[in-house]
């Protein structure tokens, strides 16, 4: 299944594509400004989306368990990557994260055991509990020293 959205829509709604196990790939218009919690969680067949740079606010389990998707691009337009937001995508290669982001959320990549590297921009300054938790495939890691707050169980079960 692929969809296609219209130019008028500025958000998705929480859970509006949730549990949408046969969406497979999703084109959206760079209206879309936000994407609520859970915008798409459990989207298991789910392998390939364009974020659009006008993305400013993708928040929390928005692609939570989207088990197919190896790669994701996250918007210079964000500064916070939420809780939870790319949870249990174990799929998931390929990260880049911009320099605008701050925060990195709790839990907001665990799960992702197909995840090989991480590199964590200058930009930001706190990375909250098990971030990165269960990325059982990463082999290198590249903290900036402008981190200021590291919590605890970050990186638990990465096997470095």
């Amino acid at each position: 299944l692929q969809v296609e959205l219209q130019s008028s829509i500025t958000s998705i709604q929480g859970s509006t594509f949730g549990f949408c196990t046969s969406l497979m790939k999703i084109s959206i218009p760079s209206s879309v400004k936000i994407f609520e919690g859970s915008a798409f969680t459990h989207c298991t067949s789910l392998m390939q989306i364009s974020i659009p740079s006008t993305v400013s606010k993708i928040l929390g389990f928005a692609f939570s368990e989207c088990s197919s998707i190896e790669s994701i691009e996250i918007p210079a337009a964000m500064d916070v990557i939420y809780e939870s937001t790319f949870n249990g995508c174990s799929s998931l290669k390929q990260v880049k994260i911009p320099s605008s982001i701050t925060t990195i959320e709790k839990s907001s990549f665990e799960g992702c055991k197909s995840l090989l590297n991480i590199e964590i921009p200058l930009s930001v300054t706190k990375i909250d509990t098990l971030a990165f938790k269960g990325c059982t495939s990463l082999s290198q890691i590249e903290i900036r020293s402008s981190l200021t707050n590291i919590s605890d169980s970050v990186f638990q079960g990465v096997l470095l």
